[in-house]
């Protein structure tokens, strides 16, 4: 009954797998505005493994589990302080790029259909929320634009620097 539920739109998950693969090679914490106070990757890395559960089981409230448990880990960055949403976000943002889960669009369009009204509206409906605007701002970035940018940045540094040496 599953396989019947779940869409596998293919072209939707290669697509971003294949995007967040390229930005996994571009995107730093930094790029980001992450604080370097809220980046210890053996955290992160309990993250991505939460994360990556999400395929692997089936009903939708065990799949928004794995997702709280994975941004669950990720507070613990914050030393028992509730995080700011501009604290958050960015680190959401990473998470998910640097994971990178197979069926991420199904599994959360999944969710999305079959979760309770209830679950919508506790916590488990805010990290889901969380997730999928991170997952459209991650659609949305112009890795070409992104690198450019950045090079032209590192390009702005340097002739900064040489001017003050002249």
């Amino acid at each position: 009954m599953y396989s019947r539920l779940i869409d596998l739109d293919e072209n939707s998950n290669f697509m971003l797998q294949e995007k967040l693969f390229i930005l996994q090679n571009i995107v730093t914490p930094k790029m980001l505005n992450i604080k370097d106070e809220h980046f210890a990757y053996n955290i992160y890395q309990l993250s991505f493994e939460e994360l990556k559960k999400i395929n692997a089981l089936k009903s939708p409230r065990h799949k928004c589990k794995a997702i709280f448990e994975s941004i669950n880990c990720l507070s613990s960055l914050f030393n028992d302080v509730m995080p700011s949403a501009d604290d958050l976000f960015p680190i959401i943002v990473y998470c998910i790029m640097s994971a990178n889960p197979p069926n991420l669009v199904s599994n959360l369009e999944f969710i999305s259909d079959y979760l309770s009204p209830e679950q919508k509206l506790n916590r488990e409906g805010f990290v889901l929320t969380n997730l999928m605007a991170a997952i459209s701002f991650l659609k949305n970035i112009d890795s070409k634009a992104l690198l450019k940018g950045e090079l032209k940045l590192k390009q702005e540094r340097r002739e900064t620097k040489k001017g003050k040496w002249a």
